[in-house]
């Protein structure tokens, strides 16, 4: 008994499609691993110092080490120019509209100063800003940062209350800034 040529095709169109939608989602379940693993693995850098000399540099092209810009505990929020551009408007909306801004400063990598300060103006947004390099996160990351985050810096330059926000998780983001500035207040952080 013969097999029809037409049927096999179509078998093997299916098998291929089939292992290509496997493959997808396998990849799909691989990208939130990776921000799962990535998330408990900055977990074991609270309470890590970072070099306090460590150059940053303003929108108005004035260069200061960390020491200087943290000469109190600070909130800050790490992104990073290839950053989803919603997740850090997202960021942005939020820290600018919190009560103390003088508590916040966002740590930027970032290629064009210029493009920067327009996004500021364009956003009135009234956040300290200063521009990275690239290195900053292999002082405590080890590599590369695959999200935009946030962390306390305190003026000893210790690291701690590392956060990952959920683009238009609104709730968690006012209790994160919330309980951390209560903590900045009081002294402990």
């Amino acid at each position: 008994m013969r097999i029809k040529p037409i049927p096999i095709a179509l078998i093997l169109v299916l098998v291929v499609f089939g292992c290509r939608d496997i493959n997808y989602k396998a990849n799909e379940q691989k990208k939130t691993n990776l921000v799962k693993f990535q998330d408990l693995n900055y977990l074991h850098f609270d309470g890590q110092k970072i070099d306090g000399r460590y150059k940053v540099i303003d929108i108005e092209n004035n260069q200061e080490d960390l020491n200087s810009v943290f000469r109190k505990s600070k909130i800050v929020l790490r992104i990073k120019e290839e950053h989803c551009s919603s997740c850090v408007d997202f960021m942005l909306k939020h820290l600018n509209e919190f009560e103390d801004k003088s508590n916040v400063v966002v740590l930027y990598a970032h290629s064009s100063r210029r493009t920067i300060k327009l996004k500021w103006m364009d956003d009135k947004l009234d956040l300290a800003v200063f521009l990275t390099d690239r290195d900053f996160d292999d002082m405590f990351t080890g590599g590369e940062a695959i999200v935009p985050y946030m962390f306390v810096l305190s003026a000893d330059m210790m690291v701690s209350c590392f956060y990952f926000p959920k683009e238009g998780d609104d709730d968690s983001m006012k209790q994160y800034l919330t309980s951390v500035y209560a903590r900045i207040l009081s002294g402990s952080l």
